[in-house]
């Protein structure tokens, strides 16, 4: 689930390649570009090159950009994700479903957006024969977090004070805890001086019982494995560690990655709890499901504020809102992609204007594009790897 997320970090609604390549197509192929030339009708289709007025060109190349979109906008909208597919956030909600992984995302200190993906089936180790019997037989209303609100999959999170305390308690307790790790030298090391201890006294005395001799050999293992490690040799340079981090690369050392394995099902286990109202009597912590009508959801309004009413947007206790939709896209590019077309928009307006080359202008917004995608797809990697505990060579 996390290479799933990490894929839907960068996916767009309209696609830049498209708008770009009929872009060329219409204003150099066709010779478009020239409509910003001062002449006095434009219906006598005279393209004759010419000096081109600077708002006439921002006009023009504004007009092709926001008919390309509106006609990828019209295609998926009331085709494509209609009788092909379905839209790339839905999908992703289904595979969590369906997987039985639920996802928490939180995109501030007290606000965040959850996907409930849990279902009514045992586990999801299955058949694809019974995977689809489970799913058709799902009531709808077992599994959910709210049953209330059966058909809320994904809910806007609004949480307190309280919780970001002891959710960083217990973080902080899963990281400081020092785990030993397994020598594989250290081990053969160990295994070749029990075997020799064995026979040699195997040699000097009677037989003694099992249990006796078990202890023995596991005994004269660790002081081995203990003394193998001791006089071990130095890293290489570029692998010493300091703390945590690799000292010239920057890298998580092996202590860490085993502290973050063992770490995700503990803070996986806390979640669960919360959400399971486990914590409501013995700490304090709870939260309350609404439902946001019509105004509420395009006014967007918060939860109730503190019983002071001193700190606005931060609630005395967790808030659960109930969306049923594709909200929780705005901590991605699927919810900011006007922002994001408009942002290529500019850049291409900008670029010709001041180049005054229509082919360059195309080629600059390409590049911009796959650097902010480039960039955006290694940070986020990066940030999944560090919120989830997951081991970031496991994000193909």
């Amino acid at each position: 689930m996390a290479n799933e997320w990490a894929e839907l970090q960068t996916t767009r609604r309209t696609s830049v390649h498209f708008i770009l390549f009929w872009l060329g197509f219409f204003l150099v192929g066709m010779g478009l570009e020239h409509n910003a030339t001062a002449r006095p009708r434009i219906d006598r289709n005279d393209f004759t090159p010419g000096h081109h007025n600077i708002a006439l060109r921002f006009v023009n190349t504004t007009f092709f950009w926001l008919a390309l979109a509106f006609v990828q906008w019209l295609w998926n909208y009331l085709i494509y994700q209609r009788f092909v597919s379905e839209p790339e956030a839905q999908s992703f909600i289904d595979v969590c479903t369906v997987a039985k992984v639920s996802v928490l995302v939180l995109d501030a200190e007290y606000h965040g957006w959850y996907v409930h993906g849990d279902a009514a089936y045992e586990h999801a180790d299955d058949t694809m024969a019974q995977l689809s019997n489970h799913l058709l037989e799902d009531p709808g209303g077992q599994a959910r977090l709210v049953p209330d609100m059966p058909e809320a999959h994904v809910f806007q999170l609004w949480l307190s004070p309280a919780f970001r305390r002891a959710w960083r308690n217990v973080q902080d307790r899963v990281m400081d805890k020092t785990l030993e790790l397994p020598d594989p030298e250290a081990d053969v090391a160990a295994r070749e001086a029990t075997r020799r201890i064995a026979s040699r006294d195997s040699r000097r005395r009677g037989p003694a019982t099992e249990a006796d001799e078990r202890r023995r050999q596991r005994a004269e293992a660790m002081e081995a494995a203990k003394r193998t490690r001791e006089n071990a040799a130095p890293p290489p340079l570029g692998q010493a560690r300091l703390g945590r981090r690799n000292v010239l690369f920057g890298g998580t050392d092996l202590q860490e990655k085993a502290r973050r394995i063992q770490g995700a099902s503990r803070i996986g286990a806390f979640v669960r709890t919360f959400f399971q109202h486990g914590f409501a009597e013995s700490h304090g912590l709870d939260w309350q499901a609404a439902r946001p009508d019509t105004v509420d959801r395009i006014m967007g309004k918060g939860p109730p504020p503190t019983a002071d009413g001193s700190v606005i947007l931060q609630p005395d206790k967790g808030w659960f809102f109930g969306e049923g939709d594709l909200q929780f896209t705005r901590c991605l590019f699927l919810g900011h992609d006007w922002e994001l077309l408009v942002q290529e928009m500019l850049t291409f307006a900008v670029s010709d204007i001041w180049f005054r080359n229509t082919t360059l202008s195309i080629f600059l917004v390409f590049l911009l594009h796959h650097f902010i995608r480039l960039v955006c797809e290694a940070h986020s990697a990066r940030n999944i790897a560090e919120s989830s505990m997951v081991d970031e060579r496991f994000l193909i």
